[in-house]
């Protein structure tokens, strides 16, 4: 009998210990990024306000998690639509004046301009994990990404 009452008060315990946890264990670490009517973008730990279209990105796998705009019948106003590339291009120079110009940025870019210009292969971590080497395709679309940045934060 006191066998069983033992075993009984360690299996609750147990149960209630995975209760306390589980739900810790299951939340993914992540921020919150959407855009508001005037196109300005929010990031944040908290979900935007209902009826805005967002997305989740994941700070354990950098993945992105599209969420639609569900209408919400307490608001009269539509939610904004996110901007489209299409729909409102960003120059470099509009880069370089809504952008403080940062030096650390600046020497990656560079390092990685160096790197990718060399004869070297470049090797790359997908999200799961897996490791494999740039195409030539991707090498030059990386190329052009590090010489935007240094466009906008070198001087």
């Amino acid at each position: 009998m006191i066998f069983r009452s033992r075993q009984g008060i360690f299996a609750s315990l147990l149960v209630l210990g995975c209760c306390l946890t589980g739900s810790e264990a299951l939340a993914e670490a992540g921020y919150y990024k959407w855009f508001d009517e005037r196109g300005n973008p929010h990031h944040s730990d908290r979900p935007p306000p209902s009826g805005v279209e967002y997305e989740f990105i994941s700070t354990d796998t950098g993945m992105r998690r599209r969420i639609s705009s569900v209408a919400d019948t307490s608001t009269t106003s539509p939610a904004p639509a996110m901007p489209t590339p299409e729909t409102k291009p960003v120059t470099v120079a509009e880069q370089q004046t809504k952008i403080k110009k940062n030096p650390a940025y600046c020497d990656q870019a560079k390092a990685n301009l160096d790197t990718l210009d060399s004869k070297a292969r470049v090797r790359i971590r997908s999200p799961e994990g897996d490791i494999r080497y740039l195409s030539e395709e991707e090498k030059d679309i990386q190329r052009k990404k590090a010489k935007d940045t240094i466009a906008v934060h070198c001087n």
